[in-house]
């Protein structure tokens, strides 16, 4: 009757160290298993976030040509960036206004969005450009936006 008592008793222990070693490895793996759910709604806000981007692009009308071949878009880009005195609004707080050759844009009938700021405040504008000729570019401000709304030159 001893022995069945010691057999039943180490039964019990090895039962119960087996239990609590299982309860700690389904700990471990529950923990792995919500890192990776983690990862998983990480990289799907990742992709979210990308097809966003791309379908943005994708419906933004492709930029205009020059209507005169002796210009080019990079030509009227680079000079628009040199021009900084047709920004409509004083720069604040000691910043410098300046362009971003990536969101300049050729419209049609030789009109032009551009985007400037200065660090602190930024302004939409619509211009209109003319070739001289020999590398000579008239611009006109044509309707801007500093915050307040449209406002026509």
């Amino acid at each position: 009757m001893k022995n069945i008592q010691i057999v039943f008793f180490l039964c019990c222990f090895l039962l119960i160290s087996f239990t609590s070693c299982n309860n700690s490895e389904v700990q471990q793996i529950q923990s792995q298993l919500s890192a990776a759910q983690e990862q998983i709604s990480s990289l799907q806000e990742q992709l979210a976030q990308a097809k966003r981007q791309l379908a943005a692009e994708e419906s933004s009308p492709p930029e205009a040509s020059p209507e005169n071949e002796d210009i080019t878009v990079q030509q009227l880009k680079e000079d628009l960036i040199h021009r900084t005195d047709l920004i409509p609004v004083e720069a604040q707080l000691g910043g410098t206004f300046r362009y971003y050759e990536d969101t300049i844009k050729l419209l049609e009938n030789h009109y032009v969005y551009a985007y400037a700021e200065d660090g602190h405040i930024s302004v939409d504008m619509f211009l209109k450009y003319a070739d001289q000729g020999d590398g000579v570019i008239n611009w006109t401000l044509v309707a801007y936006d500093a915050g307040g709304g449209m406002t026509l030159n």
